[in-house]
């Protein structure tokens, strides 16, 4: 999916909260060859388009007759209401290949949580990777229904993105794995003695 954005030039003499309530946000424009360029955009629509293209997704800038492949680099929010305060734009050369971190998508239903009530455990929530910027994914999705058992995980080893995208993460990283019960944990850090002089009160109080 193509995204463009509509940008016009900035006038830095007007303040930033002065734009952001006329819903208008600021931005800088910079990158390698290129001068740093103070924008502002409307705030609805650069919301909606941060919706579809995330960081990773590479956006068509359009700044009077000139336009500028970019990503958004960064961005800043406010404390209280979480809403977008500043954005900045890394202008891309789409020959070259770039560093950027990948949101990844955890799907499905482990076998080990259906039938055995195991406890998912989330690790890392994102991947940096290396590719030409029109190779960048959006986000990268992992499927977890086939973990069968406790102890059963998904490492960054286990993502393949094809030959197109190195990723630079380390490959021993944990995404998500299968922890048992809490209860059956406490069981299984017993000693022997432990667990049979637990099992014999259970009998006990089944008994009584």
């Amino acid at each position: 999916m193509a995204h463009t954005l509509q940008v016009t030039e900035r006038d830095i003499s007007v303040k930033g909260k002065h734009l952001l309530a006329k819903l208008q946000i600021p931005a800088v424009v910079y990158g390698q060859g290129i001068e740093n360029k103070n924008v502002q955009m409307d705030y609805v629509t650069f919301e909606k388009l941060y919706a579809q293209a995330g960081r990773s997704s590479v956006v068509t800038l359009s700044l009077g007759k000139e336009k500028l492949s970019v990503l958004i680099h960064d961005y800043q929010l406010d404390p209280i209401r979480d809403t977008f305060r500043h954005v900045d734009f890394l202008v891309v050369n789409m020959k070259e290949t770039v560093h950027a971190h990948i949101p990844l998508k955890v799907e499905g239903t482990p076998i080990a949580v259906r039938d055995k009530a195991g406890v998912i455990v989330h690790g890392i929530e994102e991947v940096e990777v290396k590719s030409l910027p029109g190779d960048l994914p959006h986000d990268i999705s992992v499927d977890i229904s086939a973990l069968a058992d406790y102890h059963d995980h998904i490492n960054v080893s286990d993502l393949d993105l094809g030959d197109k995208v190195e990723i630079i993460t380390d490959p021993a990283t944990m995404i998500v794995s299968i922890a048992a019960p809490k209860k059956q944990e406490e069981e299984s850090e017993l000693s022997p003695a432990q667990q049979e002089a637990a099992a014999a009160e259970a009998a006990n109080k089944e008994e009584a």
